[in-house]
């Protein structure tokens, strides 16, 4: 599939001459990566047209942010589900006026962000809590090509006691989280934590 431009066209690489053989439950697996699993059963697809709406409630399924370019490097992103909206600026030392998050910024709160939730998610499965953890986020950048070489991130748990246990359950979920295990294996992501007691 591939879709160009805000009028919503497709490419479609394959007939929809006839009906297609579709498994009755809806599925996203990742081991056959078919996203046919998502096309109700029992429809007859006899024209391009229908085929080009199927793809288009596919990919409509699948969206989760909208992002628009408003100009002088500044860009609104929208969050589909909540309605929540996120403005991101180029930096002050990339053409930029600096005046929010930059989309570097926005990366590595991600990854402060996803450390926390699965600490939080770790926590509660264990019977205790987390409330009030803060977190400092330092973002290091290189140059040729400009990137993130390294993301330092500081936890400062709260005034309370933490078991060896529980601090081994909480650093091992920091560093498993989901943004952490995607990220290019090349930036450095510096974990470390403060301790009350």
């Amino acid at each position: 599939f591939i879709r160009t431009g805000l009028s919503s066209t497709y490419s479609l690489g394959f007939s929809w001459a006839k009906s297609l053989p579709v498994p009755e439950a809806r599925t996203s697996s990742r081991s056959n990566n078919n996203l046919m699993g998502f096309i109700p059963t029992n429809i007859q697809l006899n024209g391009f047209s229908q085929g080009i709406l199927m793809v288009r409630r596919i990919f409509d399924f699948m969206i989760t942010i909208e992002s628009k370019y408003l100009g002088n490097l500044r860009t609104q992103a929208k969050h589909l589900q909540s309605g929540n909206e996120v403005i991101t600026d180029a930096p002050l030392d990339n053409q930029g006026q600096g005046e929010a998050f930059s989309p570097t910024d926005m990366m590595s709160a991600s990854l402060g962000s996803c450390m926390l939730t699965i600490m939080g998610i770790a926590a509660r499965t264990h019977d205790f809590n987390i409330d009030d953890t803060k977190v400092n986020i330092t973002k290091v950048m290189a140059s040729n090509p400009r990137r993130v070489a390294e993301i330092k991130i500081e936890f400062f748990m709260p005034e309370q006691h933490f078991s060896d246990h529980h601090k081994m359950i909480l650093m091992k979920a920091a560093q498993t989280c989901p943004v952490a295990l995607s990220l290019h294996p090349d930036l450095l992501q510096t974990i470390s934590f403060n301790w009350a007691d």
